[in-house]
């Protein structure tokens, strides 16, 4: 006649090492109970687990350590040729029934299942007004400027790389930045932007890059808010915030090209989420 441990494995997890142990218990019972005050049935191992010689030893050391963590035990059956989970739960160390007299202990397992999950979680305080890292609000406080740069000429650079073409602020016949990052000190960023190489012969380039920034005359010292530039005299500038991305796409087909279009922000809130990022599905 098959034994318990036979035809089953029970493993504990305490956070550190996985430990397989032999309960003496001749067989299990299980029942489906309903969970007090709520809809929810559970499945419940109802037989009380006895552990004796090493495996007492090695919980009353978990129970010495002050160990406070649930540990987890899974039991699996082998059937078919392979170990198939049966049942996971959790022993509470403390509430063992210790008898140092025989060397012996028993534990009442408790559910470790999805309803235990979900009942942990709804406990776990959450503050909405502490959601992410600390950011500014900027609204426009000033005019946004725009200046559009353009170079067909041979072509140089690399079609895989985003040319944003200055040359016509910043000096230089092929001064190109290939990135959204504002400039510094000037603060200027791309809004639109096109590149075609090998148009419109084989080996020229068209670059046409839109240019924005936010500027204010203020006497006196930089403007309310972050980011301010001061360029000449009483005026200041600062890079604009990105509202919606419209495009930001290469296409290869059928020559080399790249094209981009942002919205410039009115306000932007960096720190704001949406509340079903915060609430469990």
């Amino acid at each position: 006649m098959p034994t318990l441990l036979s035809k089953r494995r029970f493993t504990i997890d305490d956070g550190v090492d996985l430990t397989t142990v032999t309960p003496v218990n001749s067989g299990l019972k299980y029942r489906w109970q309903l969970e007090e005050g709520t809809r929810f049935y559970r499945k419940k191992l109802t037989t009380k687990l006895l552990f004796k010689k090493a495996d007492y030893t090695f919980f009353k050391a978990l129970y010495d350590l002050g160990t406070c963590n649930d540990i987890v035990l899974t039991i699996e059956v082998y059937c078919g040729g392979n170990w198939t989970i049966e049942y996971t739960g959790r022993i509470i160390i403390s509430d063992g029934d210790y008898h140092l007299d025989r060397c012996e202990v028993t534990y009442q397992i408790l559910p470790n299942d999805l309803y235990e999950c979900m009942a942990r979680a709804l406990k776990t305080p959450l503050n909405f007004l502490d959601y992410g890292t600390k950011m500014t609000m900027q609204t426009i406080f000033g005019t946004v400027e725009t200046t559009t740069c353009t170079y067909n000429d041979v072509e140089f650079g690399s079609p895989t790389l985003k040319q944003f073409f200055k040359s016509c602020w910043f000096g230089g016949t092929q001064s190109i930045n290939i990135g959204f990052t504002p400039e510094a000190d000037v603060a200027w960023r791309p809004i639109v932007h096109n590149q075609d190489f090998d148009t419109p012969t084989s080996g020229q380039l068209q670059l046409v890059t839109t240019w924005a920034r936010e500027t204010v005359n203020y006497p006196g010292g930089p403007p309310p808010g972050n980011g301010w530039y001061n360029t000449t005299g009483d005026t200041w500038v600062r890079p604009v915030l990105y509202g919606k991305v419209i495009q930001d796409e290469f296409n290869y087909t059928p020559v080399d090209q790249y094209n981009f279009e942002a919205e410039v922000a009115d306000v932007d809130i960096s720190n704001g989420g949406f509340c079903r990022k915060l609430l469990p599905a």
